[in-house]
Formats: structure tokens, sequence, C-alpha cells
């Protein structure tokens, strides 16, 4: 194993373990009255995170596009950049911080917090789409068209709105 993907499984354990070790800690710390700010902080996380996915899409929509390399660089180190101290921070925050919110108002049982979880285990999925999409371009390796890109866009805006859907109504 080279050090490259060494580098990233150890980040990828990191990244599922990060969210864990949140909602753990929470456990321990939170008292009643920080319900509230834990809410606001999971809702800004979420937003930034699925912001700045769909941010990522459109850069990943114009690099598919560009032919300059020098261009090409530099949109693979802000997407790289975005990925790393927005991104994946915002979701390892907004999943930790929901599964205690969750636990803490004891929706577990409820069918609206089932289907909330499906699609934001989509979201992840898409998540992690992005990232493969991101360095396999990159590298120069993509074949994946503007439009692919626009579409992703589209799916995930559809997903996002069906979690807050579900998250405000709580229809189930």
């Amino acid at each position: 194993m080279d050090s490259d993907s060494r580098e990233r499984t150890i980040r990828a354990v990191i990244g599922l373990l990060a969210p864990m070790v949140i909602t753990i800690g929470l456990f321990v710390v939170a008292r009643p009255w920080m319900y509230l700010w834990l809410k606001a902080i999971h809702v800004a996380s979420a937003v930034t995170w699925i912001g700045g996915m769909l941010g990522l899409t459109y850069l990943l929509r114009w690099h598919a596009g560009v032919s300059d390399r020098a261009a090409a660089k530099l949109l693979s180190r802000v997407e790289e950049q975005l990925l790393q101290r927005v991104v994946n921070p915002a979701m390892v925050l907004a999943w930790g911080i929901g599964l205690w919110l969750a636990w803490d108002a004891g929706w577990f049982l409820g069918g609206w917090l089932h289907a909330k979880l499906v699609l934001v285990l989509g979201l992840s999925a898409l998540h992690g789409w992005i990232v493969s999409a991101m360095r396999a371009m990159a590298r120069g390796e993509s074949q994946r068209s503007e439009k692919t890109f626009r579409n992703v866009t589209v799916i995930g805006a559809v997903v996002a709105l069906g979690v807050i859907i579900l998250a405000i109504v709580k229809p189930m």
C-alpha cells in the first residue's frame, strides 16, 4: 500500500469514527440547556455540508470543461481545500450532533427519522461519489461530463429538500 492510499484509508477511518466520538462525547458532557445550541450547530453544519457538496459539483462541472492544465490543477486544489476544510468537518458535525439529538429527543422510534436517515445516508453516499469523481478528475482520469455534475447537483438538492421536510414536518 503506497503512502497516498494509506493516508486516504486513515482519513476514511477517522471520518467514520469522528461522528461516533462526537455522539459519545455529547452523552458525557451535554446538559439539557445545551439542546437548542446543539440543534442550531447541527442545522448550520448540515447546511454547510450540503451547500459545500453542491458547490463542489459546480466546481467539478467547470473542471470537466477545462482543457488548460494549469486551470485544471488550480481547480483541483480549490476542490480539495473546500472538501477538507469545510465539507468534511461539516458532515462529521452534522452526523455526530444529529445522532445525539435524535437519541436525546427519543426519536429513534419515529418513522420520519428512519426515512430521514435513509436520505442522509444517500447524501453521504453522494458525498463519497463526489469525492471519488473529484479525485479522478485531479488525476486526469475522469470521463464524466458537465451534464453528469449538473444532474448530481439536482439530485443532491432534491434529497436535501426531503431531509428538510422530514425534519420539520415529522409526518410519520
